[in-house]
């Protein structure tokens, strides 16, 4: 199986010919099994890839569970303290209000959990449109305008007239609303949430700055996982699900995009290309 070795051709008889066939035979041969060694090593790393991708499954569905039980039993707990009349639970309004907020925070996780189905199943697959990055900003910043004004916020808008891709209309809308509306939720009263969007080379850059709060920086890594959630307290207080940047980093990636965060002398920085 030394398939590199070849034999003298400089013969013309019948044992030059057959060294001739040989020597095809040989670096078909060499072809063949070099062919087949790429494929295989190809089908090992597909293997290992869908090996990590069913653990990330597992995980995430595993991390699923564990936060559904959570808004579920408080609002079976509250429900039968209601029912029972058991001490403080007899102040029905009080507690009804507060089994309704839990409602809401479930249904969102839920629609969140039924988001991340839908891009699994899509895969890139999905269809893709020509958006316009500064109407849809502008546009989602016209719905929470009263948010923005309860907070005293100062919104500085850096874009051009328009900046257009190809994007999935629905999902790219998620990714500025989650970036957007978590600055917006985030930022302390009266801070300033700059959006900037720059063009070039047929991409746009855009970044979004809140000022006032900064983010831990052993949670900066895990920011974009599933469920993670810088303070547990400020979460509940907001109803934030920690599923929000974990969508918007998987609806990057089938963009062929990633989003990077990182702390600045005055605030929080959130950024992509695509």
């Amino acid at each position: 199986l030394q398939l590199d070795w070849t034999v003298d051709e400089q013969r013309t008889d019948e044992l030059g010919i057959l060294g001739k066939s040989l020597n095809r035979l040989s670096h078909n041969l060499l072809t063949a099994l070099s062919d087949l060694q790429n494929a295989n090593k190809k089908l090992e790393a597909d293997i290992e890839h869908e090996k990590k991708l069913e653990q990330a499954r597992t995980n995430f569905f595993s991390a699923v569970s564990h936060e559904l039980k959570t808004p579920v039993t408080i609002i079976k707990g509250q429900l039968e303290g209601m029912l029972l009349g058991i001490g403080a639970y007899k102040d029905r309004e009080k507690y009804l209000t507060r089994s309704l907020e839990v409602a809401n925070t479930l249904e969102t996780m839920v629609q969140e959990i039924l988001t991340i189905s839908r891009l699994e199943t899509a895969g890139t697959g999905f269809k893709k449109d020509c958006l316009d990055c500064v109407q849809i900003i502008k546009s989602y910043l016209s719905e929470t305008e009263d948010l923005i004004v309860g907070k005293d916020l100062q919104i500085h808008l850096d874009v051009p007239p328009s900046a257009l891709i190809a994007g999935n209309k629905m999902l790219i809308e998620k990714v500025f609303s989650n970036l957007i509306g978590n600055a917006i939720k985030y930022s302390p009263q009266g801070a300033s949430i700059c959006i900037t969007v720059y063009m070039e080379h047929e991409q746009i850059e855009f970044s979004i700055e809140n000022t006032g709060t900064h983010i831990p920086d052993d949670s900066i890594p895990k920011l974009f996982d599933a469920f993670y959630r810088v303070e547990q307290s400020r979460s509940r207080k907001t109803g934030g699900s920690g599923l929000g940047l974990y969508i918007v980093q998987e609806i990057l990636h089938q963009h062929e995009s990633e989003c990077t965060v990182c702390n600045t002398q005055d605030g929080v920085k959130f950024s992509f290309t695509i």
